[in-house]
């Protein structure tokens, strides 16, 4: 089970600029306690998207890091929070050769694994 409080803080720890979003997501939900499969794909997913199509490079560059971090994850559920939100559903873009060129070697193995599902 994921640690949502845990998550969702941490990705509003990595990208501050997401607090009004997230906040704006969750108010009328449960606030930080919010699912972080909601928050991930309602709130990150589109800020990824977002700055790659705006070709931003030090925030695609955090985006690669933060997305290599979940994927290195000891956590099977992290893992799994971050390849079924994020790279599973990057398929569905224009900016998913961009993004996959920028993974990390956990990241891309798992990106890989969602891609065969």
């Amino acid at each position: 089970m994921y640690n949502t409080e845990k998550l969702n803080k941490l990705l509003l720890e990595s990208f501050p600029e997401l607090k009004d979003s997230f906040t704006g997501t969750v108010e009328a939900i449960d606030g930080i306690k919010t699912g972080s499969t909601i928050v991930y794909e309602d709130v990150f997913l589109p800020f990824i998207i977002e700055s790659f199509i705006k070709r931003d490079e030090e925030t695609e560059k955090r985006i690669a890091v933060f997305i290599e971090q979940l994927a290195s994850s000891n956590d099977f559920d992290e893992r799994n929070l971050i390849g079924l939100t994020v790279l599973d559903n990057l398929r569905l873009y224009s900016i998913e050769k961009d993004i996959k060129e920028m993974l990390g070697p956990n990241s891309k193995k798992l990106y890989d694994e969602w891609e065969s599902r």
